[in-house]
Formats: structure tokens, sequence, C-alpha cells
């Protein structure tokens, strides 16, 4: 089985990034229990610091580590993917709004027609 880059997911999925520097910093301090084996490519990089350079202060766009791009990017791949149990709205949805108070213990597991579904560690694959 091929992994699938995070650009790929991305597109494949029509996923939402983050629309503030705010909200970037709610993801990027986020710890979710989920993960997700994906290759961080070239491509998904420029797509990441791109994204992020638009909402960042200038002197942290060059600071974007690659550890901070990949936790970043598991990060919006699971908000993209799981839903608030009450509203059925995507985290990320939840996440991307001025005012956001929602524990992760709110958020229910992935429907079982998504490509984020098993234990601990979850791939996407093609």
């Amino acid at each position: 089985m091929k992994k699938i880059t995070f650009k790929e997911l991305f597109d494949m999925h029509h996923m939402v990034l983050p629309l503030s520097q705010q909200v970037f910093t709610r993801i990027q301090n986020l710890n979710p229990q989920e993960s997700i084996d994906f290759i961080l490519d070239n491509d998904s990089e420029e797509l990441l610091k791109n994204s992020f350079n638009q909402l960042l202060p200038a002197e942290e766009k060059t600071n974007i580590s690659q550890a901070t791009l990949k936790k970043v990017a598991e990060n919006i791949l699971i908000l993209n993917q799981w839903y608030h149990s009450g509203s059925h709205e995507l985290w990320i949805d939840m996440i991307n709004k001025p005012i956001y108070r929602c524990h992760p213990s709110s958020f229910i597991a992935i429907p079982t027609n998504s490509p984020l579904k098993g234990g601990a560690t979850s791939e996407f694959n093609l």
C-alpha cells in the first residue's frame, strides 16, 4: 500500500485550513490521542507554509520548523475528520470560529465511511 501525502489528502477530501493566527495556535497546541500516518512532502510543506505565512506575523514566518509543520498537518487532518457529538459540526469548522469553547472529549469517532478509521494509529491508503 502506498502512503499518501498531506496535500493529496487535503485536496481529495476538500479539507479546511486554519483561518487566523489564533486558530493556527489552537491547532498547534492541540494534542489529540489519534495519530495519522502520512507523508509531508515538499508540495505539502509549501501548501502549509504559504497558508501559515498569510496568518503569522513577519518574525514567525520563517521560523516554522519541520516538526511543527508535521504536527500541525496531522492535527489539521484529524480536525477535518472528527465532528462534535451534539451539533455534528466538524471540529475544524468549530475551531475556526472566533469563540471556541469545546473540550476534545466533545468530539466523537470518525464515521465508518471516513478514510480515517482504526485504533490509536490510523493510516490513509490509496
